[in-house]
């Protein structure tokens, strides 16, 4: 079988710990394609995978409404940080609504750098910049 799961997945060490188990319960051998999101999305789109591991939400939804998987189960969650100077010149420390943050960050005119990669948090950080707060 082969599996289409983001990178994030691999380098994390999921797939290193979750593949011998399922091996093992299944006698199946997983060859697995590890892309970033949208190209993982892409290889099972075009039928090149069985099964697809992603770790965004909102395109994992986007997939099984488009009639390309069957349905979608919680396995794994991120937990995202926001880091700046000690000086906090946003006001934000503290603050556990990432979006208030980002509201917070825009309302003080304090300078955000992102990734800018189009990885997963890229697009949260993108979600999250719309998002009103």
């Amino acid at each position: 079988m082969t599996l289409s799961a983001t990178k994030s997945a691999q380098v994390a060490g999921l797939l290193d710990t979750i593949l011998p188990v399922f091996k093992a319960a299944s006698n199946l051998r997983v060859r697995v394609t590890a892309a970033d999101t949208a190209e993982a999305v892409a290889v099972a789109q075009r039928g090149e995978a069985d099964a697809v591991l992603l770790d965004d939400r909102p395109a994992q939804d986007k997939f099984v409404a488009d009639g390309y998987g069957l349905g979608r189960r919680d396995m794994m969650y991120d937990d995202r940080v926001i880091v700046g100077p000690s000086a906090d010149p946003a006001g934000i420390r503290g603050l556990k609504d990432a979006g208030k943050a980002f509201a917070q960050i825009a309302a003080k005119g304090t300078p955000f750098v992102s990734r800018g990669d189009d990885s997963l948090t890229h697009r949260i950080e993108l979600r999250l910049w719309q998002t009103p707060a």
